[in-house]
Order: structure tokens, then C-alpha cells, then sequence
């Protein structure tokens, strides 16, 4: 009878010894399991997120610094420009000039524009016609202006690529400024127009400003716009160039003083952009 108990009280402790056993390599594997799977999802999450940072420093690395002229390239500021100019005109006593006129004249800032429409190169007569001309326009500049189609998307989807959009214009810089804003609200990252005391496009003067204000790469410019006078600025810059026939200039105008890429809807102009990104 004793030696029954002292054999059943072996067995319970040879159980008991044995659980523990159990549950204890359970637990280590259980822990092993764990630390396992924490390891492989880690090694996951890390992956993901190296990819992620590597597509993101792509984007950025791809970005381009996308250039603007204003006049018929942005905007169709040619009804306004045509008013204000044949007001300043008759003004003085000049003949008023067509639509045509005023079209074929735009491109080289307001003096050269009114020289041109007065056929006159006195000083005097130029500056109180550009007085006259200024203080108009000041006030009407924006009655008939309006965006080209698609191009407020166009730079909002430029923008949201992480690429940067300026405005360089040979409008006198109050105008640009307020015109832009007007129309586009605070969509560029900055309006040049023209300056006193710094030569306007073709010259590269106002480039090289945009430049280093805003800490661009110069290689990694491209600029788009409407004239002669932009092609021959992005020539000067070395800016790869894009010319739109919306604008000021028609298409065999454009062709004629060399530029090489024209397109003729917001379409073909942001394809264009694409290849050059």
C-alpha cells in the first residue's frame, strides 16, 4: 500500500516535471515565434519605407524650374494693350492703330511698344506717351485680360509634380505682379517684370536675378513662351524652349526666327514639359 502511494506521487511529480518542461519550450518558442515575426515585418516596414524615400528624392531630383513669359503666353492681355495704347495715342494727337498693329508691336516692353505704333523717337514725346499709356492701363488692364485655357490647371499641375513656375515679362513689374496675382493668385513662386536700370529679355540680366534669388539650377530651367524675343532669351540663357502660336505670333512667325518645339494647345504643351523632365 505504501510503496502504491510512493509510486503514484512519482508519477504526479514526473507529470508535473514534465508540464513544466513542456510550457517552458513552448514559451521559448513562442518568444522565438515572436521575435521572428517582429524581425520579418521590420525588415518589411524598412524596405517600404527605403523605397518610398527613394522615389520621393527621384521626384525631387526630376523637378524642373519652369519659366513663363507673360503676354500670350499666360495670359491674352492683347485686348486691354490694344486700348490703353490707341488712348495714349490719340491723346497726343497720333492716328489710332489696328489690332494687328498692336499684336505684331508687344513683346519688347511698353516704350518700344508705343515708339513703334508712334513711328516717333523723341524722348520727350515717348515718356509723356508712356505716362499717359501707364496710368490707363494701371487702372484697365484687367477689363478684357483673361488666362489662356487649361493654363491656371496646367500650373497647378506643374506645381503639385514639385516642380517650381516663375513669371519672367517684359511688362513693366507693377503690372506683371498685379496681373498675375489677379489671375493666378500666389500659384508662381515669383513674378519678374521689367526694371529700371536692368536690361529687359532677350538679355539674360533678369534670368540671372531669378537665378540666385531663388537658388535655381540654371541647367534645370525651361522656359516657355509666345515671341522672337523669347526664343532669342532662352538662346541666351541656355534654357531649353518651348513656344507656344496662342499668342502674339503665329505659328510660321515663330518658325521663322528658329524656334524649334511650338505647340499650339495646353495639351501639347504639357507633353512637351514631360519630355523635357
Amino acid at each position: 500500500m505504501g510503496n502504491t502511494r510512493k509510486n503514484t506521487q512519482k508519477a504526479y511529480k514526473n507529470q508535473e516535471v514534465f508540464y513544466i518542461e513542456k510550457t517552458r519550450k513552448n514559451s521559448f518558442k513562442n518568444l522565438w515565434q515572436k521575435i521572428f515575426r517582429f524581425l520579418f515585418f521590420k525588415d518589411i516596414f524598412l524596405s517600404i519605407k527605403g523605397f518610398l524615400k527613394k522615389e520621393n528624392t527621384m521626384e525631387k531630383t526630376n523637378s524642373k524650374n519652369i519659366l513663363f513669359d507673360l503676354d500670350g503666353t499666360i495670359l491674352d492681355t492683347l485686348p486691354d494693350l490694344f486700348v490703353s495704347a490707341n488712348y495714349a495715342l490719340k491723346k497726343l494727337g497720333f492716328p489710332e492703330q489696328t489690332f494687328e498693329d498692336v499684336r505684331r508691336a508687344i513683346g519688347h516692353g511698353i516704350r518700344n511698344l508705343l515708339r513703334d505704333l508712334m513711328k516717333c523717337n523723341d524722348t520727350d514725346t515717348l515718356e509723356k506717351c508712356r505716362m499717359i499709356f501707364k496710368d490707363y492701363y494701371d487702372k484697365n488692364k484687367a477689363v478684357h485680360t483673361r488666362p489662356y485655357d487649361g493654363m491656371i490647371e496646367l500650373v497647378q499641375r506643374l506645381k503639385s509634380q514639385g516642380n517650381k513656375v516663375f513669371v519672367i515679362s517684359n511688362k513693366y513689374d507693377d503690372a506683371a505682379k498685379a496681373l498675375v496675382y489677379n489671375f493666378y493668385g500666389d500659384m508662381f513662386d515669383g513674378v519678374y517684370g521689367s526694371r529700371d536700370n536692368i536690361l529687359p529679355k532677350p538679355d539674360r540680366a533678369i534670368f540671372d536675378i531669378v537665378v540666385e534669388e531663388n537658388s535655381l539650377n540654371p541647367s534645370n530651367c525651361i522656359y516657355v513662351g509666345d515671341s522672337e524675343v523669347d526664343r532669342e532669351f532662352a538662346e541666351n540663357t541656355g534654357m531649353d524652349f518651348v513656344a507656344v502660336c496662342w499668342g502674339f505670333r503665329t505659328e510660321e512667325e515663330l518658325r521663322k526666327c528658329g524656334a524649334k518645339t511650338i505647340v499650339s494647345d495646353i495639351y501639347s504643351l504639357e507633353n512637351e514639359l514631360e519630355k523635357l523632365m
